[in-house]
């Protein structure tokens, strides 16, 4: 019973809230060869499927910076930030990670949260499922409860968008 709980707590904070073992969907990275450091700079977050429910619920405007740091560990550096509450005139929140490309196509990277100037000591599946690094972005933990769909562009083609979206309804995400 200790153990069902544990994991019903760990699944709502990872973002799958009531969705049921059976409503989940693996996913794999894009079949396709990017090269990463043309995935790098500003994403302006277009839709979303929270990671983290209690924390980006309504979240708006926001916006991803992504920053090549080591090519020997294949390294980047995350800055999410936007505003809490669906209102651009609330609190702003920014959210730090760390990230590693783990594959040699370039659409399997892993993130580990910073807390503070702390690394925590996980690394957390981020997989590319579909891109055209000058255009649009979409990533997902594997699983089909979180999802961002980013775009280079403030205010994108709506028909970039409108296919992005069928690809992710494709892919077993509730739209």
């Amino acid at each position: 019973m200790f153990l069902r709980g544990a994991t019903v707590r760990i699944l709502a904070l990872a973002g799958v809230g009531d969705r049921t073992p059976s409503s989940l969907v693996c996913l794999a990275p894009l079949d396709a060869s990017v090269d990463p450091k043309t995935c790098m700079g500003t994403w302006y977050v277009q839709y979303q499927i929270p990671a983290v429910n209690f924390l980006e619920e309504g979240a708006r405007n926001g916006v991803e910076l992504y920053e090549w740091d080591d090519d020997a560990e294949q390294r980047f550096s995350v800055r999410y930030t936007f505003n809490r509450k669906g209102s651009a005139n609330e609190q702003i929140t920014t959210i730090r990670q760390r990230g590693w490309v783990d594959s040699a196509q370039g659409t399997r990277w892993a993130v580990s949260p910073l807390v503070g100037p702390v690394r925590l000591p996980v690394r957390l599946p981020f997989l590319i499922i579909d891109v055209e690094p000058a255009s649009h972005m979409v990533c997902t933990g594997g699983v089909n409860t979180w999802m961002y769909l980013m775009s280079r562009e403030q205010k994108p083609d709506s028909k970039v968008i409108e296919r992005c979206l069928a690809k992710v309804k494709a892919a077993g995400f509730d739209m």
